[in-house]
């Protein structure tokens, strides 16, 4: 075999070689498991609708889980494609197999501006134990501390929790689907 066509066929191994390694490490690297994190840690998005005089609006429900905690806020729809956030929780998880012990620790709610009933931007937030704390969960018919059930499936979380505590998760609000916020 004469030197030029094995400089050829070299150069082609080579190119093929490069090519194998790049798909290689696209491959891996593009993986979106993370070993050691749980499936739930990430922030998660739900819409839905909700019944106001004259029709719905939607709600937005934003929840991100670290490995020990939820940050989880609420927002409605100002107008098309815009949002206004209105509540947030803060909180502790401890989890057990599927199921999610969730401890609230903090409440706020943004302020609306009473002449143009524009947002203002300022969160009031209230640490468990101060009356306004107590007032707003319970106005909102949250419980300080509950149970819930989550599944991870692909890019979806279904979080069921029993709010109303009969035993089943087949009453309105109980269930909430999830998709992965990228």
């Amino acid at each position: 075999m004469t030197k030029p066509m094995r400089d050829l066929r070299w150069k082609r191994f080579c190119k093929v070689a490069t090519l194998m390694v790049v798909m290689v490490f696209f491959t891996f690297s593009c993986k979106k498991e993370r070993p050691g994190v749980p499936d739930y840690v990430g922030t998660w998005v739900a819409l839905e609708p909700v019944p106001v005089i004259g029709g719905t609006t939607l709600i937005r429900n934003i929840i991100t889980f670290t490995e020990t905690g939820l940050e989880d806020v609420l927002q409605k729809q100002a107008v098309i494609d815009q949002w206004t956030d209105f509540m947030c929780l803060k909180g502790s998880i401890t989890v057990e197999g599927n199921s999610m012990n969730v401890a609230i620790k903090e409440a706020g709610v943004y302020s609306f501006d009473e002449q143009t009933g524009l947002p203002t931007g300022i969160l009031a937030s209230y640490e468990i134990g101060s009356a306004e704390f107590d007032l707003l969960l319970a106005g909102n018919g949250q419980h300080k501390t509950f149970k819930s059930k989550y599944k991870v499936l692909g890019n979806q979380l279904t979080f069921q929790t029993d709010k109303n505590k009969d035993g089943d998760y087949l009453d309105l609000w109980e269930s909430t689907v999830y998709a992965r916020q990228q």
